[in-house]
């Protein structure tokens, strides 16, 4: 049976699903390796260059938190759009009609 054209976006929406998770997965590693250094900051004399690092190292956990919510959202929106998809694609060319 040949694939049809919503065959292949369905296919190419789970492929885009796999290499977003994976990139989610990516940022929660660095998240991880940045909290873990973070955490080595601790050790550290109290100072200017201590404060600064401190600072600098919030920030990208912030930044890194933020952006692994939105990327996890742009997942929720594409799982929907391809479970939409595939309900239609189910349902039928007659729907597209009514």
């Amino acid at each position: 049976m040949d694939k049809t054209n919503i065959d292949l976006r369905i296919e190419d929406l789970q492929q885009a699903e796999k290499k977003l998770e994976q990139f989610i997965q990516d940022l929660h590693e660095q998240e991880q390796y940045v909290q873990n250094r973070y955490h080595e900051l601790n050790s550290w004399k109290s100072g200017k260059s201590a404060d600064e690092m401190r600072r600098k190292m919030e920030s990208l956990m912030h930044m890194l938190r933020k952006d692994i919510q939105q990327f996890e959202q742009e997942k929720r929106q594409l799982v929907q759009y391809r479970m939409t998809m595939q309900q239609l694609d189910r349902e039928g060319p007659m729907q597209f009609m009514k």
